[in-house]
């Protein structure tokens, strides 16, 4: 499933509703009856990054996307412990973008994977030896402009 404008109306919705202000999209919306699947919700200010947190697995207590992303959406907004939580002030320079996730696979080699279109999660052990894993989201390499082996080398 694509994600859609009304994902992220409904994202702005729960964050409007959460800081005191007054919405009226939420019940509207047709999202409520989708049942869940992987999804990440990220917020930017500008360039920057705001928050962005999200589930590689859709578990048993968020069984619809509209509860998923009415979790999500407050839960990068407001507890991504990178950030101060976002307050009201920031809404009119706040961009969302939401990404719904499916169809993972195991990439045959390094580089099995299209930039844009593919998310990666990576599995490695750092110089101490502990394993480690990091996940970037499709649309992550195309706004750093990073090819597969930009991408390979951060990790």
């Amino acid at each position: 499933m694509l994600a859609q404008a009304e994902h992220v109306v409904l994202a702005f919705d729960v964050l409007c509703a959460h800081l005191g202000l007054t919405v009226t999209q939420v019940s509207r919306l047709s999202v409520k009856e989708t049942a869940a699947c992987p999804l990440f919700v990220t917020w930017n200010k500008g360039p920057k990054l705001r928050g962005c947190i999200g589930t590689l697995h859709c578990n048993g207590q968020l069984k619809t996307l509209h509860a998923a992303l009415t979790d999500y959406s407050l839960t990068a907004a407001l507890r991504d412990r990178r950030f101060s939580p976002i307050v009201a002030a920031e809404l009119p320079h706040l961009c969302c973008t939401v990404s719904l996730l499916s169809s993972f696979e195991l990439a045959a080699t390094w580089d099995d994977w299209d930039v844009g279109t593919h998310g990666l999660i990576i599995e490695f052990s750092d110089p101490t030896g502990s394993q480690r894993t990091a996940t970037f989201l499709p649309e992550i390499c195309v706004h750093e402009q990073w090819d597969k082996k930009q991408v390979t080398l951060l990790t």
